[in-house]
């Protein structure tokens, strides 16, 4: 790296542009112009699905990204070549192209000329063991081409731009595990709040939302659970407090059961409250918090298995793969039944020991056993 070809203020941008797209065209153009370039694209290319994840231009037309991704990246021969090319090392576009290729390729007589962008510089640097971050630099074939010291300034945003670019697909996957935790959420038949532990509503599915629209028994005021009948409250947050002195004074996961009733509607409801400590990568939280689930009275049988999955953060497939696993089922054994490869069947087990903080099969068994059974013995389901 070379710190005196970095300038601070175009460093800070490029962070503040991971959480900010509104910053990304200025970053982008503003790279552009540090290089002295017509543009610059920063691209991160999964080496498994031979697909781009994020791509990102500057000083071009804004339509210039989808253009590429859409019409043109499938003929840029030096994709394929560059992201096996060796890592931090300046290449000119001549390096992964030949003139034959060129004349004929889209990519460059059509692409490149429409945005004037016919030099090009290319460096690479790992993103993961899957996946390449690529930045491109391109000049007009009217300008003089690339120096040393252009290939230096390069090489010193590098580690910042890989940097960004790590941070910035941390962001989408986190999104993406929270939208996935919301429609998970919204499969179940039954109300499903997530509480901080001091009582604050943090995540609701769209069935306990119907149940606090209504003119129900329990109602969302000022971001907490208010009921309507004294005893309701009371019971129920006497079994919020002893949880929540049991979660922080053993760390461990710990379950009520409280049963509510309206005289007034008729309604009944059973309250499964379960306190979960801090567990990184869970679906819902990953914080320590209380769960519950409001079940009409009388119903619990019919969703144990959904009330487990949400109280572990499991995904839809995590949950099959669980309950083979559960069965004495291999690796190969489920990955032949739900028509997954090795490879998904092992993340997605990685992802259930990470979510019950188990390491082996016999203990994560024992756990789920351990566990239903609890719901079973609270719900009445024997």
């Amino acid at each position: 790296m070379c710190p005196h070809l970095v300038k601070e203020a175009l460093v800070e941008s490029i962070y503040q542009s991971v959480t900010d797209a509104g910053q990304v065209p200025v970053t982008m153009a503003s790279m552009a112009d540090e290089f002295r370039a017509n543009g610059v694209q920063a691209l991160v290319y999964s080496l498994d699905a031979s697909k781009i994840f994020l791509c990102f231009s500057g000083r071009v037309d804004p339509a210039a990204d989808q253009d590429y991704i859409e019409h043109y990246h499938q003929t840029d021969f030096r994709i394929r070549r560059a992201v096996r090319a060796p890592f931090g090392i300046v290449y000119q576009d001549d390096d992964f192209i030949s003139d034959e290729e060129r004349r004929h390729s889209p990519f460059h007589q059509e692409f490149l000329k429409r945005y004037d962008c016919e030099r090009v510089l290319l460096v690479t640097a790992p993103i993961s063991s899957a996946s390449i971050f690529m930045l491109a630099v391109a000049r007009s074939a009217r300008q003089k081409t690339f120096d040393t010291t252009t290939g230096r300034q390069v090489l010193a945003y590098l580690p910042h731009l890989r940097r960004a670019a790590q941070m910035h697909l941390k962001v989408l996957h986190e999104k993406a595990r929270r939208e996935d935790a919301e429609s998970l959420a919204d499969l179940f038949g039954f109300g499903l709040i997530v509480l901080s532990v001091s009582g604050c509503v943090c995540q609701l599915n769209a069935a306990a939302e119907r149940i606090l629209a209504n003119d129900s028994m329990v109602q969302l005021k000022d971001g907490r659970l208010a009921f309507k009948d004294v005893d309701n409250a009371r019971r129920f947050n006497r079994a919020l407090h002893d949880l929540t002195e049991r979660l922080q004074r053993h760390g461990r996961k710990a379950l009520a059961l409280v049963r509510l009733s309206d005289s007034n509607t008729n309604q009944r409801f059973d309250a499964l409250v379960c306190a979960l400590p801090a567990t990184p990568g869970r679906l819902l939280t990953s914080a320590p918090r209380l769960v519950v689930c409001f079940i009409e009275a009388g119903q619990a049988k019919g969703h144990a298995t959904a009330i487990q999955s949400s109280l572990y953060g499991f995904t839809p497939a995590e949950q099959r793969c669980a309950e083979l696993l559960a069965t004495g089922a291999s690796v190969d054994d489920i990955g032949a039944q739900l028509n997954m490869a090795r490879n998904t069947v092992r993340a997605h087990l990685r992802s259930v020991f990470a979510k019950t903080g188990t390491k082996r099969q016999a203990e994560l068994v024992s756990l789920m056993t351990r566990d239903l059974a609890a719901l079973a013995d609270l719900l009445d389901l024997e």
